[in-house]
């Protein structure tokens, strides 16, 4: 086989910005085709932000796992059984969308800890040596499960700034010393979201492509640095070979999924 003959899996994109940087508002412009694990409680923005992709993104599908009770850790396992069940509905090609979501990273990685806590019957204690091993082994499962799927994954994730030698520099906002240099390689683009005041003092927002010493940004897919975020991100994997289904005329929206067994799966549809 040659190289021209090769057919790449839809990306995996890692995007990253400050805390209310728009991150979620941007992916969500996927509109119906797009499927979001929360995890943040935080899709207001998604509802009330008024512009062009309105309409779309109160067309996302979104499956709640944040953690509704702070004495308990039950979150976490709401997130792998939704995630196997993705797994499991992709595989079957029973999937009814293109992008799947997840929002966001860094919380995902406080629900994993606590639910290590709570095994060893110390949720609300400080975390072990042991504990974060046992959450970046979980977190690396997930991701390769992740990136098996032959759709698009957006992973968002917070980023803070550290001092560094060479001066400040965006990294992502992850516990532990040992987990956030495992993150980027698991995907083939990492972006961050910037903003600038422009005229009549509106912001404009563009994604970070290329890696510069205050944030390591990377793409595979030759998505030019300083793109629009007004685009949209349709219209960017548009550019990067793989658009959204949209002919589908008749597609009915998975509602509630419940899985049988590891090979079979009930889909309870409405049209």
């Amino acid at each position: 086989m040659k190289l021209e003959d090769l057919k790449f899996q839809p990306p995996m994109i890692l995007l990253a910005g400050d805390y209310g940087s728009g991150k979620t508002a941007f992916s969500l412009t996927v509109g119906s085709r797009g499927y979001i694990i929360d995890v943040d409680n935080g899709l207001r923005t998604g509802m009330t932000l008024k512009d062009k992709f309105s309409e779309a993104r109160r067309q996302v599908e979104v499956k709640p796992c944040w953690e509704e009770k702070t004495e308990r850790a039950v979150a976490w396992g709401k997130v792998k059984e939704t995630l196997k069940t993705v797994v499991q509905l992709v595989r079957a090609g029973k999937f009814d969308y293109d992008v799947l979501i997840l929002d966001c990273f860094t919380t995902l990685c406080d629900l994993c800890m606590r639910q290590m806590l709570q095994s060893s019957g110390i949720l609300g204690k400080n975390p072990q040596i042991q504990h974060w091993g046992l959450m970046n082994m979980e977190l690396m499962n997930v991701l390769w499960s992740l990136k098996s799927l032959d759709i698009t994954v957006v992973m968002l994730a917070h980023t803070r700034n550290l001092e560094t030698d060479s001066g400040m520099k965006a990294c992502l906002a992850i516990p532990g010393k040992a987990l956030p240099p495992l993150i980027p390689p698991f995907f083939d683009e990492v972006w961050r979201i910037q903003s600038r005041r422009a005229s009549q003092g509106k912001f404009i927002r563009t994604l970070q492509t290329m890696s510069s010493p205050e944030f390591s940004a990377k793409t595979r897919f030759n998505v030019e640095d300083k793109t629009l975020v007004d685009d949209g991100l349709p219209e960017i994997l548009k550019r990067m070979g793989f658009p959204l289904n949209k002919d589908k005329e008749d597609v009915n929206v998975v509602k509630d999924v419940e899985v049988v067994s590891e090979n079979q799966v009930t889909l309870k549809k409405e049209k």
